[in-house]
């Protein structure tokens, strides 16, 4: 329910779902109903919230059957518009973060900068953004309210494990930077919460692990007593049995509209390295090194700064660039 996959058309069902609205946006925007074209003339998240409801209540009919919901409204994607009733709501003034200040960019890859020299950028949070983001996020805190009440009043809310997250972060200014598609973590790092009662995830319960979008299919598998089907090889662990990973991978694609390039990161819980490649994805251009512990904004890149008593010790540098490379091409249980 919602959008399904990016540059997915709208006139084509997706695969392997039963029932569907499919689409992006927040009013009159065509939806893919079950095989129907329709343009959705209510607030969108509003609708798929009430959408998810009446499916839910239609499945009541046949209780022992299992489902699953994926549930993926635009908000607070831009333009971030809010449901009206959130119009004229007051957010709170945000402040922005250091990285939203950080003025001395000169350690940054210079070709995150294409239109100016990253000498020229002006450090400043955008507020304004942060406010539309806030309001139109509201619409998609109704919806899930929506959903769970009416799970609540089918009794299915106690043995129904869900997962609530986003796609990516987003940037609004740190590093004189905006949008997505960077390594850095207001980019890269996401809301994740898991929920399952009678699963027995705890209530409330922190969990410092390196967690992935990938580990979703993993844990519903196991939740669920399936195994991968043979011949399919799948990334990703299970996060209700298995071990703490060490590391975690991440990549970026170079797409020919976008500027940010090629990109490959390894995140451990202390620190952050980062390639940057030529067009060809493999040339290496620059290169990044975080202390997670001491710098978490990520102020001082210690491979860029031009002082060579701070960066890491040469076995360390070695010991990153040989476990990135290995990551880029690993498959299955053999990545982090």
């Amino acid at each position: 329910l919602g959008k399904y996959l990016n540059g997915w058309p709208s006139e084509n069902p997706p695969p392997y779902f039963e029932r569907f609205a499919l689409g992006t946006g927040y009013v009159d925007r065509p939806f893919n109903v079950d095989g129907t074209i329709r343009t959705i003339t209510k607030y969108i998240p509003r609708y798929l919230g009430r959408r998810a409801s009446t499916l839910l209540r239609e499945w009541e009919q046949d209780d022992d059957k299992p489902w699953l919901v994926v549930l993926t409204p635009s908000t607070p994607h831009v333009p971030a518009i809010p449901d009206p009733r959130h119009v004229d709501l007051r957010i709170p003034r945000w402040e922005g973060n250091p990285a939203t200040f950080e003025e001395d960019l000169s350690d940054k890859p210079q070709m995150l900068y294409p239109n100016n020299t990253s000498d020229g950028v002006t450090a400043h949070p955008q507020r304004n953004t942060y406010a539309r983001f806030a309001r139109s996020l509201l619409g998609g805190d109704d919806l899930v309210a929506t959903v769970f009440q009416t799970m609540r009043d089918l009794d299915e809310d106690h043995n129904t494990l869900a997962f609530f997250m986003s796609d990516s972060g987003y940037l609004l200014g740190e590093h004189g930077l905006r949008r997505k598609r960077f390594p850095h973590p207001m980019s890269a790092q996401i809301p994740f919460y898991m929920r399952w009662p009678a699963g027995e995830i705890p209530t409330g319960v922190v969990d410092g692990r390196l967690v992935a979008g990938i580990d979703i299919l993993p844990t519903v598998l196991e939740a669920a007593g399936l195994e991968e089907a043979s011949g399919h090889t799948i990334d990703g662990r299970s996060l209700r049995t298995t071990a703490p990973r060490d590391r975690l991978l991440l990549e970026h694609f170079a797409e020919s509209r976008r500027a940010v390039p090629n990109w490959a990161s390894l995140v451990t819980g202390a620190e952050q390295y980062t390639e940057y490649y030529e067009a060809d994805g493999t040339t290496l251009a620059f290169r990044e090194y975080y202390d997670a512990v001491n710098d978490p904004w990520q102020l001082t890149n210690t491979l860029g700064d031009g002082d060579p008593l701070n960066d890491p010790a040469p076995p360390t540098l070695a010991r990153l660039q040989r476990q990135l490379d290995l990551d880029r091409n690993c498959a299955g249980s053999d990545c982090p």
